[in-house]
């Protein structure tokens, strides 16, 4: 479980980051990252829906999955608040392949958006 103050935890700020992100895709996630303030924490928002699994138990597996390959990439990620979207082929991919596209896409997002 990502602390409290590393979550994105309200429709508002989830539709900010749609809104006004920058969004990198690879073959099994998609990263949408919104710049905030430089100092500020990072939060991380997770959205696995139902088209990826129609099975709640599937969903919320790739979920925990997710919060762990995102945990470790969190000081690289200061100053952005991110949304990772879980797309239906992830489910099918082992961890470590999930962990290292998902910190591939942090990586990626945050330095285009540093510019």
């Amino acid at each position: 479980m990502l602390s409290r103050a590393n979550r994105l935890r309200h429709t508002t700020a989830f539709s900010r980051v749609y809104q006004q992100g920058r969004a990198v895709g690879g073959q099994t996630l998609v990263v949408r990252a919104r710049r905030t303030k430089p100092t500020a924490t990072p939060r991380v928002g997770i959205v696995v829906g139902t088209k990826v699994s129609k099975r709640a138990t599937a969903r919320n597996r790739l979920r925990r999955q997710l919060r762990a390959a995102v945990r470790p990439r969190l000081p690289t990620a200061r100053g952005f608040d991110l949304v990772i979207i879980a797309k239906s082929s992830a489910l099918q991919q082992p961890f470590a392949n999930l962990a290292a596209e998902c910190a591939r896409l942090i990586d990626r997002v945050t330095s285009n958006s540093r510019r």
